[in-house]
C-alpha cells in the first residue's frame, strides 16, 4: 500500500508508533476520509481506539515495505498544527508541515554537545567520575510557541514539573517527589551523602536550605524540612510577581539561590543559581522573557530538565502576570558532559530531532496563587521523541 504525498501513522497515548505498520495503513485507509478527518460514525465503532492520536505527515511513504513502525524516524523537523478533536472521540489528529530550520528547539543543544565533544577540556570534578568541560556558554530558545523539550531522546517532563513546584512550594523534602514517583533528589539525600556532607542533624530527603528555600524564604534561619518557615524570610517569587505586575520595565526582577552563608546547610549547593526576567511590549502586549545563569551544567542529564524547567516557569509567570511567553537564555559556567556519558551523547547526536511540543497552562492559573498550583494544570502537547538513552548520575 502506498501513499504519495502524506505519511501516517497512529501513535499511542504515550506518543509511541505503533507496533505494526500494516495496522495503522489499514486502519487509515478504512477509516480516514479525504479530507483527513474521521465522521462520528466512524468515532463510534473504533471506540478502543480513543487514546490514540493520528499523526499526518507530508511527504511519501511505502507502509508495506516497513516491519516494526518502530523503526521508524521523520527525517525533518516539522511544525504542529492540530486541526481537529471530534468531540467526545477523545481522539486528536494532527497535521505536519516542514518546518525552517530556526523552529528547531534544540539546536542550541546540540550545538552545545558538539562543542563540548570538539573543543572542552578534560577536568577532574568532585565526583571522581571527571568531565569534558567548556566555560561560558548561551542558549537561546524561542519560547514563544513551542517548548524547548527534547526529542532526541525522551525526557520525563512530568517529573520536571514536579520538581519545579515543589521548587516554587518552598518545599525542601525529596520524600514529596519520591512520593509521586520523582527520585532525583534521593541519591543525594540519602543518609550516606547528608551524612558526607557534614548534615547528620537534617533527616534522609532533607535537600537543606537550597533551592526552594531560598525562593520563598531568603534570609531566614534554616532547621530542617519539617519546619514551618511561613511569614519567614524573604519570599523572592512573590517579589517577582508582584514586580511584573506592577513595575515591568525594571531592571531588579530577578531571584537567586546562591547564598554563600547557608552553603553549608544545603546537601548541594545549587546549579542553577540566578534568574531575571524581562518584559517587552509591543501593539499593547507584553511579552516575558526569562534569563538563568547556570554555574554548573550536567549536559546529558541535568540540562535537559533545567531548559524544560525554566520555560514552564516563564509560561507560568506570564499566565499569572498577563503576558506571553517569548525567549529563554540560559547562560553556563563549567559546561560539561561527564566521562562515562560522552558515547551517550554521541548517539543522542546521530538522532534527527521531531517536532517541538507545545506546553499548554490551564486558564485557571492566572487566579491561582504559587501554593496552589499544581500538574493538572500543565498539558503537553504533540511530544513525539527518539527513545530513552540512560546514563548514571554522579553524586
Amino acid at each position: 500500500m502506498f501513499y504519495d504525498g502524506e505519511w501516517y501513522f497512529l501513535v499511542d497515548s504515550k506518543n509511541q508508533i505503533l507496533s505494526h505498520a500494516k495496522v495503522a495503513s489499514d486502519w487509515i485507509s478504512n477509516n480516514l476520509t479525504r479530507d483527513n478527518a474521521l465522521s462520528e460514525v466512524d468515532l463510534q465503532h473504533y471506540a478502543l481506539l480513543k487514546s490514540f492520536l493520528i499523526v499526518v505527515v507530508p511527504g511519501s511513504f511505502d507502509f508495506s515495505s516497513q516491519s516494526p513502525a518502530t523503526s521508524l524516524t521523520i527525517p525533518y523537523t516539522f511544525k504542529l498544527t492540530c486541526v481537529s478533536k471530534p468531540p467526545g472521540s477523545g481522539l486528536k489528529i494532527w497535521s505536519y508541515s516542514r518546518c525552517e530550520t530556526s523552529l528547531c528547539l534544540e539546536t542550541p543543544y546540540l550545538n552545545t554537545v558538539r562543542d563540548i565533544l570538539s573543543n572542552g577540556e578534560p577536568r577532574d570534578d568532585r565526583t571522581g567520575t571527571g568531565t569534558i568541560s567548556i566555560f561560558g556558554n548561551t542558549m537561546r530558545f524561542d519560547i514563544s510557541k513551542y517548548v524547548p523539550l527534547l526529542t532526541t531522546k525522551f525526557v520525563p517532563w512530568r517529573a520536571c514539573i514536579h520538581e519545579l513546584l515543589w521548587f516554587l512550594k518552598g518545599s525542601t523534602n525529596s520524600k514529596e517527589l519520591e512520593n509521586v514517583k520523582v527520585n532525583i533528589w534521593k541519591d543525594n539525600t540519602s543518609r550516606e551523602f547528608l551524612d558526607s556532607r557534614g548534615l547528620q542533624s537534617l533527616p534522609e530527603g532533607d535537600i537543606g536550605a537550597g533551592y526552594g528555600f531560598q525562593w520563598r524564604h531568603a534570609g531566614a534561619s534554616y532547621v530542617d524540612c519539617l519546619t514551618d518557615y511561613t511569614n519567614e524570610g524573604f519570599d523572592q517569587i512573590a517579589d517577582v510577581i508582584n514586580q511584573l505586575r506592577t513595575n515591568p520595565t525594571s531592571r531588579r526582577i530577578m531571584f537567586c539561590a546562591w547564598n554563600p552563608s547557608a552553603l553549608g546547610m544545603m546537601a548541594l549547593p545549587p546549579c542553577h543559581v540566578l534568574c531575571q526576567f524581562y518584559v517587552s511590549m509591543k501593539d499593547g502586549n507584553k511579552f516575558l522573557s526569562c534569563q538563568m545563569y547556570q554555574r554548573s551544567q550536567d549536559v546529558f542529564l541535568g540540562a535537559p530538565f533545567n531548559i524544560f524547567s525554566y520555560a514552564v516557569l516563564t509560561h507560568i509567570l506570564a499566565k499569572m502576570c498577563d503576558m506571553k511567553p517569548k525567549e529563554l537564555i540560559i547562560v553556563s559556567g563549567d559546561t560539561h558532559i561527564y566521562k562515562d556519558h560522552v558515547e551517550q551523547m554521541r548517539e543522542q547526536l546521530k538522532r534527527i530531532p521531531l517536532s517541538p511540543a507545545q506546553l499548554v497552562v490551564s486558564d485557571e492559573v492566572a487566579q491561582k496563587s504559587i501554593d496552589d498550583l499544581s500538574i493538572d494544570d500543565f498539558q503537553l502537547e504533540g511530544y513525539f521523541y527518539h527513545p530513552r538513552i540512560y546514563g548514571k548520575m554522579s553524586a
